[in-house]
């Protein structure tokens, strides 16, 4: 009766097991190996077991992405599917369906009902396998451990004293779990020395060496992650700059800070501050004005663009311990730069008050991403484009969208600060919008364009290239970190290391064309030093040894 007893409780128990295996084995991802020929859409069209409903869903798919393994992911019972790719835009190479962690390979786009047959008898099998066969290892294995207590322990002992070493041969950090992304910094291996060793700067750097890579410390600090991200709504990522706000917002904690003003109306420090942020705009102005009428009198085109905050266009989401006040330092400080632009006639693009009086209230930041997304890219192309009709010999056609369509699973910009969480999983239940652009009927003019600018530059420069409103541009990000060319209306290389290094000999190359773009963003206007000050000085320097050739 006894081992009856037994007998249906492991069954109950493999059930069960088999059951919620079942369930975690979907259909659930899509993987295309292929080259995007141009900017395309894939269509997925299924429907599903439980209720045969159908369902169709879209990506869309970037040539200047580069990408080469399409990744569809949905979280379905599929029963059948068939994939759609728009004007043959792909160069497909291999498709894979993966039913939980088994790949199946299909040699059409057009799925038969027999693949998801085969794929349902496969998961029924795998199921009960599982389920019957854990609850028979986990008896017998604690059954082993209770015999050998001692030899277990002192097995556990030695993995846990060598594991370090072990891991730091195996390349984890290809597993996702086992990498940590964002900025940080990198310690390579010492050379011994007995000076070193006796001063103990040796040991120090082998410390840091030695704990860089223990690759499984990353399980540890995801979990830690997680579990104040789920429990507390905080992060530690990017030392501690990651804030997490209402709904799950996530900021830059700088962003946030700009918005303060530093102390209270009347106090002496807060009267001495705002002296000195309207000093540091005046000079900034009165530097533009010089910049600029140097580039009209040679010919060329100068504007100058701000690109908005985070923090100011999502304000309503940062987390109530920070006390933004009804008039923030940023807005101040944003309305007395508008003033001093147009004062001294700049040809400067506003984007933040563009983007909120056009974007009819739709959002224009993602909540896992730190930079505007699509709409706010297309809105400051277009605003772009305004002021260089305005203000240049070229008159270029607006923007336009061939496509717009909803993704639910967003990725770069969109995401850029959720990956920088660094936790156990994604928490991407967010939707954005992507848009495609229509090419300009009017074919680009054949002059230099050169872009100064912040992360926000790619946004315009990606609008300004698929818009076709220009063939080329060369886009220094900041001024020495990276020189990212766009050719032929797609981003094609990147420069960065020491060959884009000479900051002096950059800024010479980038005032060096028809039409120059230098974009600040909005939480930077009152920094005395930065990519602007730098392109500001090394111009004006430039001014100087011309007039002194001239003599």
């Amino acid at each position: 009766m006894k081992n009856i007893s037994k007998k249906i409780i492991y069954i109950v128990i493999s059930l069960i097991i088999s059951v919620i295996v079942f369930n975690l084995i979907q259909t659930n991802r899509v993987y295309i190996k292929a080259a995007v020929k141009k900017d395309c859409t894939v269509t997925l069209n299924y429907t599903n077991y439980r209720n045969n409903s159908s369902t169709s869903y879209k990506r869309v798919f970037k040539y200047s992405d580069n990408v080469e393994k399409i990744k569809l992911r949905l979280k379905d019972n599929v029963k059948s599917m068939n994939i759609s790719v728009e004007k043959n835009r792909l160069d497909i190479k291999k498709i894979t369906i993966i039913s939980g962690f088994i790949p199946f390979k299909v040699k059409s786009l057009n799925i038969s009902e027999s693949i998801f047959r085969t794929i349902l008898i496969e998961r029924i099998i795998v199921s009960l396998l599982i389920g019957f066969i854990v609850p028979l290892l986990v008896y017998d294995f604690v059954k082993w451990i209770y015999y050998r207590k001692e030899k277990f322990m002192i097995a556990v002992f030695i993995f846990i004293f060598c594991m370090p070493v072990l891991t730091m041969a195996i390349p984890l950090s290809k597993i996702n779990v086992f990498n940590i992304l964002g900025e940080r910094e990198i310690y390579n291996l010492p050379k011994f020395s007995v000076k070193s060793f006796i001063d103990k700067s040796y040991q120090k750097q082998f410390e840091n060496w030695f704990n860089q890579n223990i690759e499984w410390n990353a399980i540890y600090i995801k979990t830690f992650n997680s579990i104040y991200y789920v429990l507390f709504d905080k992060s530690y990522s990017s030392n501690g700059n990651l804030i997490i706000g209402k709904d799950k917002y996530l900021y830059e904690k700088g962003y946030i800070n700009v918005l303060h003003f530093p102390n209270p109306y009347g106090d002496v420090k807060y009267v001495s501050f705002l002296e000195k942020a309207n000093t540091n705009v005046n000079k900034m102005v009165k530097d533009l004005k010089e910049v600029q009428d140097y580039f009209t009198s040679t010919g060329k085109t100068f504007i100058f663009v701000i690109s908005p905050s985070k923090a100011d266009f999502n304000e309503d989401k940062i987390p109530n311990r920070f006390e933004i006040g009804d008039i923030t330092y940023q807005e101040y400080l944003h309305n007395i730069f508008i003033k001093a632009l147009e004062t001294n006639g700049i040809n400067y693009v506003n984007t933040p008050d563009y983007i909120k009086a056009h974007a009819n209230g739709k959002p224009i930041f993602a909540p896992g991403g730190i930079h505007w997304n699509d709409l706010g890219k297309m809105l400051a192309t277009q605003s772009i484009i305004d002021e260089l009709n305005k203000v240049s010999k070229y008159k270029f056609d607006d923007v336009k969208t061939q496509k717009s369509f909803i993704n639910k699973f967003p990725q770069n910009e969109d995401s850029d600060l959720v990956t920088l969480l660094n936790i156990l999983y994604l928490p991407k239940n967010y939707s954005v919008e992507t848009l495609i652009y229509e090419p300009a009927t009017k074919p680009a003019p054949k002059i230099k364009v050169k872009v100064v600018a912040t992360s926000f530059g790619a946004g315009f420069c990606d609008g300004l290239t698929q818009s076709h409103t220009f063939r080329d541009i060369d886009y220094y990000f900041y001024t020495n970190k990276k020189l990212i060319l766009y050719r032929d209306y797609l981003k094609q290389d990147v420069i960065e290391g020491a060959g884009i290094k000479n900051v002096s000999k950059n800024m010479k190359a980038a005032a060096d064309a028809d039409i120059i773009i230098l974009e600040i963003n909005d939480s930077m206007i009152n920094t005395e030093s930065g990519h602007v000050q730098t392109f500001l000085r090394e111009t004006k320097k430039n001014i100087k040894n011309r007039a002194k050739n001239q003599k």
